[in-house]
């Protein structure tokens, strides 16, 4: 909340001057003073510090902390005689008045909004000493802790309604963010774009006079401008209090009361927060479980190709049974005749033990590789499933925000809690599911997701995508007895390319027929098939906001 939009606030807010504080209370970083006839909203989050007023609260309060406890026992059923803000600054004072014992009291209640050292803090006005503060704190300005003598924050900003022309003229444009009181990052670069100008544009005179004209301009545009504006982009929420030129392209909204306005804004930002931070929880133990993954299936398949030999040992273990009293026996060897050579061959063995045992330890240990092999397979087949449903969960928090999702991979990825708390598709655990103009798409993450969705999810005449000549996930659009419209059809092509291997392609081509037109031949690998009467779409791989929800047009 930068300071003109919080003196655009104070408009309605000081209409409860004079009413009695009745109640305090908290939940985190909200404070809410209950008045005679209103709420008034205090956040003190870092994410977006704001003051607001409303006629009803707008969260369920907690158990009251320290500070909240320590307000109720001095100010509650204090009167408000007035709130007011120090210039254009982000700092508020509230002026309260109680009688004690006969003994009339005055305090202030400072509400600096100060991002990360948002405060507010109650100071004793005839000693000048801080009472409590919702923060302590100690820095080389001053000290915010209870008995310290209160300083306000020293104050280098320049009124906009008091600088003058000589206070800006050599410096560059860059130089005035955060230099001009109640001005953001975001309000100056609104001037900037008004006066045409570039950070690096050195300020005359004559640009001096039009900045402090544009200024004052867009102060008296925010106060008769009614509500409040949020602009919103795939990582940060704006708050503005007027409608701004320079972000005229990006989605915005207008709310008519600034309270909702705010509260809106804070939702979404700590959702946006929440979301980048679960991003990377996600994404970090995937990539720890990736590579412990691709370290296991790189020696299953050194195993596998050392185990290869097997076929050998049942050579060598046939040969020796067909020599048995033809064999010429050496030190360590036997020289048998090979009838598919033609030749003799020479057949390590041990000389402690006759031709046809030597010819069982042969074939025990072919016995023993093929099972060890079949193992194997087994195996890489199971980490190569894995590590693919992985790379799939991968692509998809990469391209998702949406919380709810987030909070389901988290589960499955962390193990946060039992399978069975898991939300999971109708269909099977796991698969995804978008939803696009009334038709619903699912996904497939793994061999064993895309072999159950294509045979025991899919109707004959629902229609299925994959990324053509490359791995990727089995796509299932579903019909419901309605034809779905080419711009269904393409979305569902646009997720194959995505879960696909191909996925960093800018053209992808994918195929799509009726489920009834698959087949999965006999001893096939799980989830391949090979299908018929397909067409073929060069689609596009989806981007980051075209995923962000299951369920949108």
């Amino acid at each position: 909340m930068d300071g003109i939009l919080l003196r655009k606030s104070l408009e309605k807010i000081k209409g409860i001057e004079g009413e009695k504080l009745e109640q305090i209370y908290q939940s985190g970083n909200r404070i809410c003073f209950q008045t005679e006839g209103n709420f008034l909203h205090f956040s003190l989050n870092h994410l977006l510090p704001f003051i607001s007023i409303s006629p009803r609260m707008s969260f369920s309060p907690d158990e009251p902390k320290g500070f909240v406890m320590f307000l109720r026992n001095t100010v509650k059923n204090s009167r408000i005689l007035s709130i007011e803000q120090m210039g254009y600054d982000r700092v508020i004072i509230i002026a309260l008045e109680k009688m004690h014992y006969g003994v009339r009291r005055r305090y202030e209640m400072v509400v600096e909004l100060m991002g990360k050292f948002s405060n507010m803090i109650l100071v004793d006005v005839e000693r000048r000493k801080i009472l409590m503060a919702h923060r302590n704190l100690k820095t080389k300005y001053r000290e915010i802790l209870p008995g310290a003598t209160f300083e306000h924050y020293p104050r280098r900003q320049m009124n906009p309604y008091l600088m003058r022309s000589e206070d800006l003229i050599g410096l560059r444009f860059a130089e005035l963010y955060g230099k001009v009181e109640g001005f953001s990052r975001l309000l100056m670069d609104e001037i900037k774009r008004r006066c045409g100008i570039s950070n690096d544009q050195i300020i005359d005179r004559d640009i001096a006079e039009s900045l402090i004209h544009k200024i004052h301009a867009l102060i008296e545009e925010a106060m008769n401008t009614p509500g409040v504006y949020l602009y919103e982009d795939e990582e940060k929420v704006y708050v503005s209090p007027l409608k701004l030129k320079h972000l005229e392209r990006m989605r915005y909204e207008h709310h008519d009361e600034i309270h909702e306005g705010l509260e809106t804004a804070l939702s979404r930002i700590e959702h946006k927060m929440e979301s980048t931070q679960l991003v990377k929880r996600i994404l970090a133990e995937i990539g720890i479980r990736k590579r412990k993954m691709e370290k296991l299936l790189s020696t299953l398949k050194s195993e596998y190709e050392n185990s290869r030999e097997y076929e050998r040992y049942r050579k060598f273990g046939e040969i020796l049974k067909a020599n048995l009293k033809t064999a010429v026996v050496e030190s360590n060897s036997a020289i048998c005749f090979d009838w598919e050579k033609g030749e003799n061959v020479e057949i390590p063995i041990d000389p402690k033990k006759s031709v046809m045992e030597n010819a069982q330890v042969y074939f025990e240990r072919y016995r023993k590789l093929l099972r060890k092999m079949r193992i194997l397979e087994e195996r890489i087949e199971k980490v190569e499933d894995e590590l693919e449903e992985l790379e799939n969960i991968e692509k998809y928090v990469n391209l998702t925000r949406d919380l709810e999702e987030l909070r389901e991979l988290e589960i499955k990825v962390l193990g946060k809690t039992k399978r069975d708390e898991m939300r999971k598709t109708d269909e099977m655990p796991g698969v995804l599911r978008f939803e696009k103009n009334g038709f619903t798409i699912l996904v497939g993450k793994n061999a064993k997701q895309n072999e159950f969705l294509s045979f025991k999810v899919a109707n004959l005449d629902d229609l299925w995508f994959h990324a053509r000549n490359t791995a990727g996930s089995h796509v299932i659009l579903r019909k419901a007895g309605k034809e779905p419209p080419r711009d269904v059809v393409e979305f569902a092509a646009r997720i194959a390319a995505t879960f696909s291997k191909a996925s960093n392609s800018s053209k992808v081509e994918v195929d799509f027929t009726e489920v009834r037109n698959l087949r999965k031949p006999k001893n096939s690998r799980k989830g391949f098939v090979i299908y018929k009467n397909h067409k073929t779409l060069l689609v596009e791989p989806l981007e980051h906001l075209e995923l962000s929800s299951r369920k949108g047009n």
